[in-house]
C-alpha cells in the first residue's frame, strides 16, 4: 500500500510541472524531472538537465517543503557539453536549496565548462578529475572555501577559473597537468596549499598571492610550470618546499622578510638569474644549485644584511650579493 502511495503521489507531483524550464538568479523554475524514489509525496533522488540529486533533508522547519539536494552525477555517468549546478531546484510545491556536490560526480565526463551558482560549499575530491575536454570553471558562488584534492586534476585543457575571495584551501593535486592554465590568483584568505596542487601546469605564466595565511609553498607545488617566469612569494611564508619550483621557467623569485627555509631542489634546473630576499637573517638551504649557477645568479638583499649573506655557510657561494635597490 505505501509503495502504491509513493506511485501515486510521484504522478500526482510529476503532473504540476511544466514542460519547459528557465533560470532565474541561479534558480531552476520549472522543467523536467524524473524520480528514483518519493517518500511521502517528497523526491528523494530525481534527475533534471542530466544531473542527478539526492535530497538530504530538510533546511529549515519553518518553511517545510524547502530541502537541501546535492548533485551525485551527470546521468548514467555521461555528462556532455556545458555544466551548471543551480542555486535551486524546483519541483512543483517543493524547493531544494543545492549546497554540495558529491566526490568524483563528474570525474572522467564530457563536461566543457562549468558554472557553479551560489551556495555550495566546495568542490569535493576528484569532482573534475579527468575531464580532458573541460576548458573553463565560473564558481560563482563566494561561499566555496575548499577545492578539494585532486578536483581538477589531469584537465588538460582547462584555461581559465576564478579562486572566490572565500577560498581556504587548495588541496593536493588540485590542478595538476592543467596543461593549458596559464594564470592564477591566490585568494587573501588560502590558508593552505597541497603537495602538488598546480604540478606541471605547463603553460602557467601568471602566479599572483593575495595571501600569506600560509606558512609554506608545497612540495612539488609549482614543478615543471615551464611558462612560469618571475614569482613573489607573499609576506608570512617561511618555507619553499622541496622541488616547489623545480624545473620551472623561473628567471626571478622574490622571498619575504619571513622566509626561513629553502628545502632541496626547491629552485634547482631552473634558469633563475636573481633572487631578492628581504630576509634579514640568511635563510638555511637545502642543496639546490651547482656552483657554475652560483656564479652567475645575482642575490639581492637588505643594505644591512649584506655582510651576514657574504659570511654565510651556504650564500657565500654567491659571489654576487648585493643591496636591493629601493
Amino acid at each position: 500500500m505505501k509503495k502504491l502511495y509513493n506511485i501515486i503521489a510521484a504522478i500526482a507531483l510529476a503532473s504540476a510541472i511544466t514542460a519547459s524550464a528557465q533560470s532565474d538568479g541561479g534558480e531552476v523554475i520549472a522543467g523536467v524531472y524524473t524520480y528514483s524514489a518519493v517518500q511521502n509525496g517528497v523526491p528523494l533522488s530525481f534527475h533534471h538537465n542530466h544531473i542527478v540529486y539526492e535530497n538530504i533533508g530538510q533546511s529549515s522547519v519553518i518553511a517545510p517543503n524547502v530541502f537541501k539536494a546535492k548533485a551525485i552525477w551527470g546521468t548514467d555517468h555521461q555528462f556532455k557539453g556545458p555544466l551548471v549546478i543551480p542555486t535551486h531546484v524546483r519541483i512543483g510545491i517543493y524547493t531544494f536549496d543545492v549546497d554540495r556536490i558529491s566526490s568524483a560526480a563528474f570525474q572522467q565526463t564530457e563536461v566543457t565548462s562549468v558554472v557553479i551558482k551560489a551556495g555550495v560549499h566546495s568542490i569535493p575530491q576528484n569532482c573534475f578529475n579527468f575531464c580532458d575536454k573541460l576548458e573553463t570553471v565560473r564558481l560563482e558562488s563566494s561561499d566555496i572555501h575548499f577545492i578539494d584534492n585532486a578536483a581538477f586534476n589531469g584537465c588538460i585543457k582547462l584555461r581559465s577559473i576564478n579562486l572566490p575571495a572565500g577560498m581556504k584551501r587548495i588541496g593536493d593535486y588540485a590542478f595538476r597537468e592543467c596543461l593549458k592554465l596559464e594564470e592564477i590568483i591566490i585568494p587573501k584568505n588560502v590558508a593552505e596549499i597541497g603537495p602538488y596542487a598546480f604540478n606541471r601546469c605547463k603553460s602557467l605564466r601568471s602566479l599572483t598571492f593575495h595571501t600569506g595565511h600560509f606558512r609554506t609553498i608545497p612540495e612539488y607545488c609549482f614543478q615543471t610550470c615551464e611558462s612560469l617566469r618571475d614569482v613573489k612569494i607573499p609576506e608570512g611564508v617561511s618555507t619553499l618546499g622541496e622541488c616547489s619550483f623545480n624545473q620551472s621557467g623561473l628567471r626571478s623569485i622574490t622571498l619575504p622578510s619571513t622566509m626561513r627555509r629553502i628545502e632541496s631542489n626547491a629552485l634547482s634546473e631552473t634558469p633563475i638569474t636573481d633572487i631578492y630576499c628581504h630576509a634579514m637573517t640568511p635563510p638555511w638551504v637545502a642543496p639546490n644549485f651547482t656552483y657554475e649557477q652560483c656564479a652567475v645568479i645575482r642575490v639581492h638583499v637588505p643594505a644591512a644584511a649584506v655582510e651576514a649573506y657574504r659570511t654565510d655557510s651556504f650564500w657565500h657561494n654567491f659571489p654576487n650579493i648585493m643591496k636591493i635597490e629601493d
